[in-house]
């Protein structure tokens, strides 16, 4: 048995309504909480638009929050460094997150970036320029994809790539 603290993880949640992302961002923050597991998350500001009923739910489960993100501004990198500094993990909760990503690797953080998004990735990646770059900064890339062939029907994949695991070993995998 070790003495080992918990690792200390970071959320950034792009939205706190009853969605689907900010839904399964806390369904895990919960699990991981009930766990032994030191977490928090960075969500909106209250007055902002994004910002909904799972912060409250978050506080209830007594999940630490931080309320710092505007998506109507430019985000503060620095502000977001530095929380970021505080944690040993860093989890940006869907392609919007960007910003908690490159926050991270300039603090020489882990970042783990779930991606979301489908056809709406393409998009965001066009109107956001900010968001190529980043994609090589995230050590650890999870991506859900709910792809229509031509017969109509829904596929889902899920895509893992990591730069390294925690056992250090480089490796991509994807399921069907």
């Amino acid at each position: 048995m070790t003495n080992q603290s918990p690792t200390r993880v970071l959320f950034f949640a792009h939205e706190t309504t009853w969605s689907g992302a900010p839904i399964q961002l806390l369904h895990l923050v919960d699990w991981l909480k009930r766990n032994g597991w030191e977490v928090a998350v960075a969500v909106p500001k209250p007055e902002k638009a994004e910002s909904g009923p799972i912060s409250d739910e978050l506080l209830r489960v007594g999940v630490e929050i931080f309320p710092v993100l505007d998506l109507s501004a430019p985000p503060d990198l620095a502000e977001l460094g530095a929380l970021c500094a505080r944690f040993d993990v860093v989890v940006a909760n869907t392609l919007v997150m960007w910003a908690a990503v490159r926050a991270a690797h300039e603090q020489g953080i882990s970042a783990v970036w779930y991606i979301h998004e489908s056809l709406v990735a393409h998009h965001l990646i066009t109107h956001f320029p900010e968001i190529k770059p980043a994609l090589d900064l995230a050590d650890v890339k999870i991506e859900h994809h709910n792809v229509f062939r031509s017969d109509e029907r829904l596929t889902n994949k899920a895509r893992y790539y990591a730069k390294r695991d925690s056992l250090g070993i480089e490796r991509e995998e994807e399921t069907a």
